[in-house]
């Protein structure tokens, strides 16, 4: 929840102290890691076969692969996910 406070913009505070201490802990990027290890694989494969991003988002679509957070695949996700590398 964002709300304003005598002129300031705060946000949730209870909900970043958890993002914060997921940080942290080094949860976001192991289960970002994970999930490139299970997906990436697949993705350099399209990619290797001069796919554009924009029809690897499609494919991925097509056969109901869901991003990390359960969303719909776009040309900059895919970008993200080979960027991360040892993909």
């Amino acid at each position: 929840m964002v709300e304003v406070e005598s002129g300031k913009v705060t946000a949730d505070r209870p909900r970043l102290a958890r993002i914060d201490a997921a940080r942290a802990s080094g949860g976001y990027s192991a289960k970002a890691a994970l999930f490139a290890s299970c997906v990436g694989p697949l993705v350099c494969e399209l990619q290797v076969s001069d796919m554009t991003m924009e029809a690897i988002a499609r494919e991925l679509a097509m056969h109901d692969v869901k991003t990390a957070r359960g969303g719909a695949w776009t040309r900059q996700k895919v970008k993200n996910l080979l960027a991360r590398g040892g993909v």
